[in-house]
């Protein structure tokens, strides 16, 4: 093993980054795998020794398939030194990297990218992807900086807030704040210093952009590079992503956008379960839907497909995916929308009191934060959530595509939110599916308050069935902590609101509906 493992620490302005390789011999040629992780934090007190026999251990698939493999731990992390802050410096240590390769005398002309999450961010950050890139296995990631960050304008708390608490210079000894309050900071200017015990200029800079149209995103620091990463890619890609993933609608967006040809040689994967690709939290369990379980060594066995033309691991040009409750996987029919239902939310109108000091609480982030899907809160308990229920199906519905809320709305603010949570009446509680949050501004620059208007709650896509006799539960409220940092009720940036108002929200039930796409 000594002989076909090495370890180099490669300079990065005034870092090193640990970057170990590992090859099916001293001497030869061969394809080159990348993976740059931020994950390695196992590796941390390792001798070089310790950690080439690591990475042997966690990547020998590859050498025995004839790849090399390397693996680059990501600024402060893992064995490298410097100071951890994701985004960025992944492409300028991307490209590096990539260069260094090819002036080994192992290089072959032949890189593939590995990574899943973020470290499938860290493979697009070196898009435009040069002709030596020749296959891509990206597992629940996003090539859209926005995304990790907001929904509709919204602070995913529940995703970046609790993920980015420990990817801040991870290696130094900081007071976190790991209270949910935190996300109630007000204003929150203050937020990163009383989330790290210390201003971070990079997230202070994020949160002054909740609007996805703002210039800054079209910015090296907003992720310009990483956008064009799967539109101009022209090798066959492995796209995966799970039902109650957070990067759900990301990895529906990237396989939409891949060029035809190039679509006609990649594969989409949609599991039924979460970020991991495995049953954890979830309240329903899919025979045979783990990843793993499903595919076995999927990313060696992609790019080994691309390399040696061997079985794809799931038919090329389609989306493989698993239909929640009806415990199959199939390839056919994910796009499918021959039909659709409109059911309404119920009679009359409600108004409720929203305090965003004291906002609705609903656990598990389902396609847009962390923590899958929960079971839902016990019906009518708080008198700021209106839950319906519709009907009884009098026939089995397969689902398909993204669900759709209409709401009939007004409120006595300027501006403010409303959350949409959608579940499904099963044995064991109501099991949560989906859910979204948009503010009036979404819809209207100047909304004249106690005005009714019409908004609209885009769900994301998925394939799941309603068995006859079953009923779906939609709860309409203005709040989900901790999943979204709370609207203050007030107009304008987010970010430098130093007070919360108490909003007046009204929904009108009878003019409000859901619509439901299936085959």
């Amino acid at each position: 093993m000594s002989a076909n493992t090495s370890i180099y620490y490669l300079s990065a302005g005034d870092c090193e980054l640990c970057t170990i390789v590992v090859k099916p011999s001293e001497t030869g040629k061969y394809p080159t795998v990348i993976l740059r992780s931020p994950y390695e934090s196992h590796y941390t007190k390792m001798s070089d020794a310790e950690a080439m026999a690591q990475a042997y251990e966690e990547h020998k698939e590859f050498i025995k398939r004839g790849f090399a493999f390397i693996l680059q731990h990501c600024r402060g992390t893992g064995k490298s030194t410097g100071d951890s802050d994701a985004f960025i410096y992944e492409r300028e240590d991307g490209l590096a990297l990539q260069q260094w390769i090819r002036e080994q005398d192992f290089y072959n002309g032949e890189i593939f990218l590995s990574g899943g999450s973020y470290c499938g961010w860290t493979s697009m950050s070196t898009a435009p992807f040069a002709d030596d890139i020749k296959g891509v296995s990206l597992d629940s990631t996003d090539c859209e900086l926005y995304n990790f960050i907001y929904l509709n304008g919204f602070y995913r708390s529940g995703l970046h807030g609790c993920w980015y608490i420990d990817r801040y210079k991870s290696k130094s000894d900081l007071n976190r704040n790991r209270s949910n309050d935190v996300y109630l900071t007000l204003p929150m200017t203050k937020f990163s210093e009383s989330m790290l015990s210390e201003p971070s200029k990079s997230l202070d800079e994020y949160l002054m952009h909740p609007d996805k149209n703002d210039e800054f995103w079209n910015s090296d620091m907003g992720g310009v590079h990483q956008r064009r990463a799967i539109a101009e890619c022209n090798a066959p890609m492995l796209v995966i992503v799970g039902f109650v993933d957070i990067f759900n609608k990301g990895c529906h967006d990237m396989w939409d956008s891949i060029k035809p040809d190039v679509k006609q040689k990649s594969a989409f994967v949609v599991h039924p379960y979460g970020h991991g690709g495995f049953h954890d939290v979830e309240p329903f369990y899919c025979p045979g839907g783990n990843l793993e379980e499903r595919l076995g060594r999927y990313e060696v066995d992609w790019f080994d497909h691309i390399r040696n033309n061997t079985e794809p691991v799931v038919p090329l040009g389609k989306i493989t995916y698993y239909e929640i409750f009806s415990d199959g996987w199939s390839s056919e029919g994910y796009d499918t929308q021959n039909h659709k239902i409109t059911v309404t939310l119920g009679k009359g109108e409600v108004t409720y009191s929203y305090d965003p000091k004291d906002p609705a609480i609903y656990e598990g982030g389902l396609s847009n934060n962390f923590k899958s899907s929960r079971l839902m809160p016990e019906p009518y308990k708080r008198k700021d959530v209106i839950t319906c229920y519709t009907g009884e199906f009098e026939e089995d519905i397969h689902v398909r595509g993204s669900m759709k809320l209409k709401l009939k709305v007004k409120s006595d603010r300027l501006d403010t939110a409303f959350y949409t949570r959608i579940g499904i009446v099963k044995e064991n509680g109501d099991v949560a599916l989906r859910d979204s949050i948009v503010q009036l501004s979404n819809f209207y620059d100047n909304y004249e308050p106690n005005t009714y208007v019409d908004i609209e709650l885009v769900l994301d896509r998925g394939a799941f069935m309603i068995k006859k006799g079953e009923k779906l539960r939609i709860d309409v409220t203005s709040s989900a902590h901790p999943q979204f940092v709370p609207h203050t009720n007030n107009k304008g940036l987010f970010t430098v609101q130093d007070k919360a108002l108490i909003a007046n929200n009204t929904v009108v039930l009878d003019e409000s509906s859901l619509t439901i796409n299936y085959i």
